[in-house]
């Protein structure tokens, strides 16, 4: 079983564009490995499988978003300038020690007017597949998946944020810097699809700041596993793993055994985290479910 969520930014070019292939570039990956039958290492493959589908959706998408030149109407991004909705995100680069790269950095940045262009979209994701009795998960961005074992929340992805002290590592030794929490102080998340102001540009030796790589996550299924949630940040902007974990299995427990409906509760959650949690990002969740009925906590 293969189950996704997607969640785009700045437009829905990028997200639309992933929605479409990444899983069917996943797929041809496997092909290409020759399926699984005769496989020394199944969850090896899978997961180079994975690593390369979400580079090869990434760098097509890169290469389909600059020969359309959605900004053509508006010009290129300006060179050797800082172009940014933030005057302290100048002083920041000024005062930084990175200021001896300030062209290398901002050559390539967006604009900051109100059109849209190729440089700004952008997509996270988050994938789940279930094979027999194990579950693999791989996430780009922020979008996340919880696994309700016995009640208790469990992460099965790992928000890549720039304040993450491993994220913020390898972007300064990029040449990068985070301000605010944001890659070069607009950003919020490290890892993304798109974003070519952060990928494209850049002087031979130096790496994107920001990357499409998943981070990828094996685990077994347990007689006490219940359901996954896998949602957009909307919803955990609001609500803890935990949280989320116990309004989903309170709805599932107060139903009929065998009336249990996952997109009744889905669409209680997202009324939850919009008019009751007053989340200002857009809001989709989907649940997994791993047993036929969930039974409340004793």
């Amino acid at each position: 079983m293969y189950e996704s969520r997607y969640d785009g930014h700045g437009g829905r070019e990028c997200v639309e564009f992933v929605r479409k292939y990444l899983h069917i570039n996943f797929v041809n990956q496997l092909h290409q490995q020759g399926g699984f039958d005769n496989s020394e290492n199944v969850f090896g493959d899978v997961l180079k499988c994975l690593m390369q589908a979400h580079k090869e959706t990434d760098e097509a998408f890169i290469k389909t978003a600059t020969e359309e030149d959605w900004s053509s109407a508006a010009g290129s991004p300006p060179q050797g300038h800082i172009y940014c909705r933030s005057s302290g995100l100048r002083l920041c680069i000024s005062d930084s020690p990175y200021h001896g790269q300030r062209d290398n950095l901002c050559q390539y940045r967006g604009r900051s007017g109100s059109a849209i262009s190729e440089w700004e979209v952008s997509c996270v994701s988050v994938i789940v597949l279930i094979m027999g009795n194990a579950i693999i998960c791989a996430n780009t961005g922020d979008a996340r998946a919880v696994l309700s074992r016995n009640g208790r929340a469990i992460a099965l992805s790992n928000d890549q944020r720039p304040s993450r002290q491993d994220e913020f590592k390898r972007i300064r030794e990029a040449g990068g810097f985070v301000f605010f929490g944001r890659v070069l102080g607009k950003l919020a998340v490290s890892r993304a699809f798109g974003d070519l102001e952060y990928k494209t540009g850049l002087p031979d030796d130096q790496p994107p700041l920001v990357i499409p790589d998943p981070e990828i996550h094996a685990d077994f299924i347990k007689d006490e596993d219940e359901f996954i949630v896998i949602a957009c940040d909307g919803l955990f902007d609001v609500l803890s793993s935990q949280e989320v974990v116990d309004f989903v299995r309170n709805r599932l427990s107060r139903m009929p055994k065998g009336e249990q409906d996952p997109e009744i509760v889905c669409h209680d959650l997202v009324n939850e985290a919009i008019l009751e949690k007053n989340s200002r990002d857009n809001v989709t969740c989907m649940i997994v479910m791993l047993k036929r009925s969930i039974k409340g906590r004793n």
